[in-house]
């Protein structure tokens, strides 16, 4: 009998990863900025929103283009 994967658990795993990784660098933003953000949970949240959207449209190999971007080095 082959073995079935707990795909919930893979899930949990990788959303604690993400987790930590946007803990990482809102503490990173905090030493550099001389802010305290670590608390503001809606700004971790919308991170978090944003970048799992990002990373699937990668890994999915979607083309992401900004027409402003180019503003936004400026």
């Amino acid at each position: 009998m082959g073995m079935i994967q707990d795909t919930s658990s893979v899930y949990t795993v990788k959303n604690r990863i993400l987790d930590s990784k946007i803990h990482t660098f809102i503490e990173y933003v905090e030493d550099r900025m001389g802010l305290q953000l670590i608390r503001d949970k809606e700004l971790k949240e919308s991170l978090y929103v944003h970048i799992e959207r990002a990373l699937t449209r990668i890994r999915s190999g979607m083309c992401i283009s900004n027409p402003l971007i180019e503003d936004v080095k400026k």
